[in-house]
């Protein structure tokens, strides 16, 4: 049997997420404080106490999501023996791809923290509202990081870890 981790996209994020993750495990709290760090915010304090508002626009709830799951995945490894080497996929939705990339190892906490900051720095409501795929003059086409690079290979079929240095580090 094959071991997969898939990891969820945006719209699960709650004020409190990560709480008790966080109170019962010291990797947790590492994690959290490093997204902190990163990010020159104290996001897990977002997370914590909100306000709600604050927390669902993307640039915060897509960093927020990332570090919840990420931390969630460095739990299962050290506290429970499940180890991203023992999985033959990682696989995430829409910002999950993000989440399993650096759970996998190739991409840092703090890079992928930063990169989902900056990822929809001018959709203050992409969070909030269903985004229309219709391009108009008014709404040109946009290119992002996941869509043209990653889709494919993380969205729709996962990919196979292999846990060597590569370009990307």
């Amino acid at each position: 049997m094959s071991l997969a981790f898939l990891f969820p996209g945006q719209g699960s994020q709650a004020v409190g997420m990560g709480q008790s993750l966080s109170e019962a495990f010291p990797v947790a709290r590492d994690v959290f404080a490093e997204v902190d760090d990163a990010l020159g915010q104290k996001l897990s304090a977002l997370m914590k106490d909100g306000p709600e508002d604050q927390l669902t626009l993307t640039e915060n709830a897509q960093p927020a999501l990332m570090a919840v799951s990420v931390a969630v995945a460095r739990v299962l490894e050290k506290d429970f023996g499940v180890s991203m080497d023992r999985a033959a996929y990682a696989a995430g939705h829409s910002l999950g791809q993000y989440s399993a990339l650096c759970a996998a190892g190739a991409i840092s906490l703090s890079e992928t923290a930063r990169l989902l900051k900056l990822r929809y720095p001018h959709r203050p409501d992409a969070g909030t509202k269903p985004a229309s795929t219709k391009n108009t003059p008014e709404k040109p086409a946009r290119a992002s990081f996941s869509g043209a690079f990653w889709r494919h290979s993380v969205m729709q079929t996962g990919f196979k870890i292999h846990r060597t240095a590569s370009a990307t580090r």
